[in-house]
């Protein structure tokens, strides 16, 4: 091969290397989804109407697993009895083409238990090859007569940490005659339902969709009622809530400032347990932003970390932490001024841990992967930082006066956690907070950067099958040449 070839070929390969790893984080950047049940549907066309349904989702202490219970009154319209096969899903492709299935079923015709026969079901319409696995039982449908239907079994949550998510599908129910009369859903979660454990939101970053609209919060429970329901994709159940381990952290630091209010380092782990608990799973720091309970969220982080950067001045970590907080809620803010005056006094933070701390890693850390949102703020001159907009006046303040957290009923203790240390352990660094949930992996800009990157790295994708067709082709055709030569 001449040196031209062999030239052509490294940097082509050389090309396909740099790529594979982006390749790897695109097939890597959603979760298998779980099982979600739903709906019993018939095997036929059929006069039968499900004349209401109650549906029971409970979530163990971990957050992880639900069980569930729905019942569904059936009534033949028609004239004549119905024998019918009646379907129910094992799993659904809701999302994707891959998840687990339910686990546990029992069924129940009219308070006797039944046994189901499993079947493989046509593929959904969302165009994956494999059927939708269905549990099948015949029931009876006299005329004018009503029947009820009941079922139990387990599904698995699935998701990003720090928050999961649950499924009912409705859609499933579609083929019965009519319309569902009454549907009652409702999921009781292990802890206060509230807008700071529910983002209620019409879009959540990395799950295409947030929860379900027209969602009630009543105690523990989130609730959804219909009337004269004709279910279709839209009407399915899709639940997003706080991982309880998170919440449960956050408690629990809201109660050490209550007990300490004097107390810096109790008042820094409680914004640090906010901040674990807004930040989401990428490159670049993504954060739960835009719905009122993550905006309440964000209001308490900020002023506990002003409170314990007044209390403990001297701490370099704690006014890192600030800093962190306030470039991230900057990065998400729309307001030029608010922007600038978060931009402002992040910069002012970071200069004081480094004056604090020469070297400080934590900070030099977070300004070598966010350097772009701290351009004239913020700036390295060798071995130093310099601080441009340090010399303009704030326009107002970041954060209004710190105060204690109101008191809350929290919800009864799932595990005793350890006491905190005397070292805060900020996001993005290896070592975790005693009692506090797993690090949080590096999240992206913004939401609306998944988007781009989605289509950046279909591009890749292309990029390397082209790259692979070219390289293949390009040995083949020196392949070719030295044989020619050789027989010449």
């Amino acid at each position: 091969m001449s040196r031209r070839w062999w030239f052509v070929v490294l940097w082509l390969g050389l090309a396909v290397v740099l790529a594979l790893p982006r390749l790897g984080a695109w097939a890597n950047a959603a979760p298998p989804e779980a099982a979600g049940g739903g709906n019993p549907g018939p095997d036929n066309r059929t006069q039968v109407r499900m004349v209401r349904e109650q549906v029971r989702l409970r979530l163990n202490p971990q957050g992880d697993r639900a069980a569930v219970e729905g019942v569904y009154v059936m009534q033949n319209q028609g004239e004549q009895a119905e024998n019918l096969q009646v379907l129910y899903p094992l799993r659904f492709l809701f999302t994707q083409c891959e998840g687990q299935e339910i686990q546990n079923l029992r069924v129940w015709v009219d308070d006797r238990q039944v046994t189901t026969q499993r079947i493989e079901g046509q593929p959904r319409p969302q165009g994956c090859e494999a059927p939708t696995p269905w549990a099948a039982f015949p029931v009876t449908f006299p005329p004018g007569q009503e029947v009820t239907l009941r079922v139990q079994y387990e599904q698995a949550a699935w998701g990003y940490p720090p928050y999961l998510v649950v499924t009912y599908i409705l859609e499933t129910g579609a083929g019965w005659y009519g319309t569902i009369g009454e549907a009652d859903i409702a999921v009781r979660l292990p802890y206060p339902a509230s807008e700071e454990t529910i983002p209620l939101s019409p879009d959540f970053w990395g799950y295409g969709q947030g929860t379900t609209p027209n969602a009630r919060l009543e105690g523990d429970t989130v609730r959804w009622l219909f009337q004269n329901l004709e279910p279709t994709s839209q009407d399915n159940i899709f639940l997003l809530y706080l991982r309880p381990d998170y919440w449960q952290e956050i408690q629990r630091r809201r109660q050490a400032v209550r007990d300490r209010p004097k107390d810096g380092e109790a008042w820094g782990f409680l914004g640090l347990a906010i901040k674990k608990a807004l930040l989401l799973p990428g490159a670049g720091y993504p954060m739960r932003f835009d719905d009122p309970g993550a905006q309440k969220l964000i209001q308490e982080a900020l002023q506990a970390y002003e409170r314990a950067v007044q209390l403990k001045p001297r701490d370099a970590d704690w006014h890192y932490g600030y800093g962190q907080m306030l470039a991230l809620v900057a990065s998400h803010t729309q307001d030029p001024a608010r922007r600038a005056a978060l931009l402002q006094r992040a910069a002012q933070e970071f200069r004081t841990a480094l004056e604090l701390k020469p070297g400080h890693e934590k900070t030099l850390a977070f300004y070598n992967e966010m350097s772009w949102l701290l351009e004239g703020w913020m700036a390295q001159d060798g071995d130093t930082f310099v601080y441009p907009g340090l010399t303009a006046t704030p326009t107002f303040a970041v954060t209004p006066t710190p105060t204690l957290p109101p008191a809350t009923t929290a919800a009864p203790a799932q595990a005793t956690s350890p006491p905190a240390t005397a070292t805060p352990v900020e996001v993005g660094v290896a070592s975790p907070v005693p009692g506090a949930p797993s690090p949080i992996p590096s999240p992206m800009p913004s939401q609306g950067a998944a988007g781009m990157m989605f289509a950046l790295d279909t591009l890749v994708l292309l990029g390397v099958c082209c790259l692979g067709i070219v390289v293949g082709a390009g040995v083949l055709l020196v392949v070719l040449r030295k044989r020619n030569a050789g027989n010449g």
